[in-house]
């Protein structure tokens, strides 16, 4: 595939991964959280949606449970999808697995931007994309969409006594899009599998490997849904039409 610039931003194209093999037993139903219904869609649809009609996005990739009944009844269609693949016990398998697919029906190289994102996180805007695709290219270990803490963080031993109290202006939360050149990530996802260390997000892996991402300020409407009050929130969000 060729290099070609993905936007008038300059950033080049992007290769998208969606990890959305997990069951979100939070949300206390027997539907997966990504496939349950907003505004009209399910979450997952959402997700696909916007990021498939932003020109800085090259192709898409869906990692699935086997078997899926809900994506089968109700599949996404479009032309930048690329297809599904089967996803894996954890997040990070599910990603590794990712990686392995875009390159080989992408034929894409080591060097090519991987953007990996949530699948229940459908409020994500172009605006964010972009910016953390170009703090992505700046660091040479990638760069991680969140949003700095802004209430005091607590840390509790035993019977939830405090035990500390962190300092906030180093605190983040991290959200996704996360975006890491596909070699450098296939390498500490590999090394976090043979290490036999959960990662819970892609940076916390590059962090093992000694390649710490850049952090970058997003948007706090980019919600991810884990409960249900979660899923009023975003169809607010939705509805409002999000600032792009």
């Amino acid at each position: 595939m060729t290099k070609k610039k993905g936007s008038d931003h300059g950033i080049p194209c992007l290769w998208a991964i969606i990890p959305a093999a997990g069951r979100g037993l939070r949300m206390n139903s027997d539907i997966p959280k990504q496939h349950m219904p907003l505004c009209g869609k399910s979450v997952l649809h959402h997700t696909l949606s916007r990021l498939c009609d932003m020109t800085e996005i090259q192709g898409v990739a869906v990692g699935l449970s086997s078997p899926d009944p809900w994506w089968e009844q109700n599949p996404f269609d479009h032309p930048k999808l690329l297809g599904t693949y089967p996803g894996g016990e954890r997040r990070q398998d599910t990603v590794l697995n990712g990686l392995g697919y875009l390159a080989e029906v992408a034929e894409i190289g080591p060097s090519q931007q991987v953007l990996v994102h949530d699948a229940a996180r459908p409020c994500i805007t172009r605006r964010d994309v972009v910016n953390v695709a170009e703090k992505a290219l700046e660091s040479e270990n990638g760069a991680v969409l969140g949003s700095r803490v802004k209430d005091t963080i607590k840390t509790s031993s035993g019977h939830d006594v405090i035990s500390g109290t962190l300092d906030r202006s180093c605190c983040w939360r991290a959200y996704t899009p996360q975006v890491f050149a596909l070699g450098k990530l296939l390498f500490a996802l590999e090394t976090a599998r043979e290490k036999g260390v959960t990662v819970t997000d892609e940076a916390m892996a590059m962090e093992l490997v000694g390649l710490p991402p850049c952090m970058v300020q997003g948007s706090d409407m980019n919600i991810k849904i884990t409960e249900n009050v979660d899923l009023r929130l975003a169809g607010f969000f939705l509805e409002g039409r999000i600032d792009e």
